[in-house]
């Protein structure tokens, strides 16, 4: 009349002998067969590679201004450096130098030119 029911790991056993249950084998197939798991790693197997692609491209943009800012350092030293010898060349000094070294003379009087109106040729034609 009473039933007895013996547990065995991971067998359950009825007294009677009659029936044997087995439990739900677990593993990864049956997570596979359900479509919101399959869909979960989706979209995170989605979201880490559109992290990756990000990533890269921020890394690939603080790169470059670097780039640029090494680049930006080195041609405002060159113009400094320019600006230095464009001011020593203009000098007083220097000019003086140089127009010994061409040995030009200093201008004692002007001689100018009197041009009268009508000989200017204006383009036209008679």
């Amino acid at each position: 009349m009473y039933r007895t029911i013996l547990l065995h790991h991971p067998v359950v056993s009825l007294s009677s002998g009659s029936r044997v249950f087995h439990p739900r084998k677990r593993g990864l197939r049956p997570l596979l067969k359900n479509g919101v798991v399959l869909s979960l790693i989706v979209c995170m197997l989605f979201g880490f590679i559109t992290y990756l692609v990000f990533t890269n491209s921020i890394v690939r943009d603080v790169f470059s201004a670097s780039e640029s800012r090494k680049t930006l350092q080195g041609l405002e030293e060159e113009n400094r450096r320019l600006e230095i010898e464009f001011a020593r060349l203009n000098s007083y000094h220097a000019l003086l130098e140089r127009s010994q070294q061409l040995n030009m003379v200093t201008a004692s009087g002007f001689d100018y030119l009197e041009i009268s109106d009508d000989s200017f040729a204006f383009g036209e034609t008679p």
